[in-house]
């Protein structure tokens, strides 16, 4: 396993999919407009690569949630335009935790924001529901929250 420099805790889900750390983060962007919603496509370089998920991570220790998922959007997708958290989902599995933020971007903002990826997502897009329609490559999770929030 390689040596990453925030430390080396593990955890395994349900299924015995290794995890990094036992608490993780991230958030998924709605345009408040169109109500499309950001997802990314997560590199080769990553775990669970090409599929189409959302930024996020790990929470560090003493870390707030939210700050924890608004971190690594930043340093997932760059400088990030105002957002609006307005709900959150919990999901566990075996002894690891991953908590999905809903956040409100303002229409113009998000014309006017263009994502700076770094090495952890090759390509970005806003989607809505109906575009997953038949697209095996959407992480569980994230699809899931996309149909609870798409009501």
């Amino acid at each position: 396993m390689p040596e990453r420099p925030e430390g080396n805790e593990v955890s395994y889900d349900a299924h015995g999919q290794l995890r990094w750390g036992r608490k993780a983060a991230g958030i998924l962007i709605r345009r408040k407009d169109l109500g499309m919603f950001l997802l990314v496509m997560r590199s080769q370089e990553v775990m669970d690569p090409g599929v189409l998920g959302i930024p996020g991570g790990r929470i560090e220790p003493g870390e707030k949630e939210e700050e924890a998922a608004l971190k690594e959007a930043t340093e997932e997708l760059g400088p990030l335009p105002q957002l609006e958290f307005v709900d959150r989902d919990l999901y566990t599995s075996g002894d690891f935790s991953y908590v999905t933020f809903l956040a409100l971007m303002d229409g113009k903002d998000a014309d006017g924001w263009k994502p700076e990826l770094n090495w952890e997502n090759d390509a970005w897009i806003w989607v809505d529901l109906a575009d997953l329609r038949g697209i095996k490559e959407v992480h569980p999770n994230v699809r899931r929250v996309l149909q609870k929030w798409s009501k």
